[in-house]
Order: structure tokens, then C-alpha cells, then sequence
């Protein structure tokens, strides 16, 4: 088994479960005034948990964009787990696709934050950290990453292209 693999597994469940108290605490202890004497970047966090509870609040009682949300993301997640397993098994390297799994999650959750433009160099620095806790060398791991940031990078312009040519463009004389 290689080394990490059961930290890696008992840090995503603290995450998880830490992340559901964090839900469940701002939707049932609803923080509705700031108290004046909070000042700086914790009033700031008290503002942005009150916020963002009540945005869950109110996109819980969605049930049907959750439904597809959940129904479209999970093919994703699997799809995008598959295309890395196929990448570098062709590649020559031995990932299991359930360690892509788990490593798509993670980096979905790391991409969450606006860090860079896109993601861009975040992806694949975390991409070559967590194949490495899997035991993949760090030189594997970066061609193989490459490989699929190249795959993606051609679908993006072959999706740029298709898009722009079926939406029709106006001059500036036509706004006027």
C-alpha cells in the first residue's frame, strides 16, 4: 500500500465531516445581526458565514436542480477519473482509477478557490503532489499531467471554435 494512503483518507473525512458542521451550524444557528464590537476580518467571516448559510438555505429547497446537479456531476467526476486512468495506463503508469477518483475530488475542491486564472498551474502542481502520495514519481506524474492538460486545452478550442462560429456577430454600427 503506498505510503499516505490511509492519512490521505482520514484527512478527506475530517474535511467532510467538518465541512457538514459547518453547514449545519450556519443553517440552524442562523447569524442574522453582527455584533458591533467585532471588528476586522472576523466580522468579516461572521458576514460571509451568515451569507452563505442562507444561499444553502435557499438552494436546499431546489430539489430539482440539485437532482440534475448531482445527475450531470457524478458521470462528470467518473468521465474525467476515466480519461486520466486512460492517459497514463497508456502512458505505462500504474494509477488505479479509484485513486483518480479521489484525486479529482480533491482538486475539484482545491479549484475552488479563485487561487489562478483558470486553475492554471494549481491543477497540476496538486495533480503531481497527490500522484506522488500514490507512489508515482514526480517526472511521471508531470508528463502525464501535461498529457491531459494538453487534451483539455484541445477540447477547450475545439469548443471555442464551434461556439463561435454558430453565434452570430454584429458590427458596432447595428447598436447604434
Amino acid at each position: 500500500e503506498p505510503p499516505y494512503k490511509s492519512e490521505i483518507a482520514v484527512g478527506l473525512s475530517g474535511a467532510f465531516v467538518l465541512f457538514l458542521g459547518f453547514i449545519f451550524v450556519g443553517q440552524y444557528l442562523r447569524i442574522k445581526a453582527i455584533d458591533n464590537s467585532l471588528q476586522g476580518w472576523l466580522s468579516k467571516a461572521v458576514q460571509f458565514l451568515s451569507e452563505f448559510s442562507k444561499t444553502y438555505s435557499d438552494f436546499s429547497r431546489q430539489k430539482k436542480k440539485i437532482f440534475w446537479s448531482i445527475s450531470w456531476g457524478v458521470p462528470f467526476h467518473f468521465l474525467c477519473a476515466a480519461v486520466n486512468y486512460v492517459v497514463f495506463a497508456g502512458l505505462g503508469f500504474e494509477v488505479s482509477f479509484l485513486d483518480f477518483c479521489w484525486i479529482n475530488a480533491v482538486m475539484a475542491m482545491v479549484l475552488f478557490f479563485p487561487v489562478t486564472v483558470g486553475g492554471f498551474g494549481l491543477r497540476e502542481g496538486g495533480m503531481v503532489l497527490l500522484l506522488g502520495l500514490v507512489g508515482l514519481d514526480a517526472n511521471s506524474a508531470i508528463a502525464g499531467v501535461l498529457v491531459v492538460f494538453s487534451i483539455q486545452i484541445i477540447g477547450a478550442v475545439i469548443g471555442f471554435l464551434i461556439d463561435y462560429s454558430s453565434v452570430k456577430h454584429y458590427s458596432a454600427r447595428e447598436f447604434l
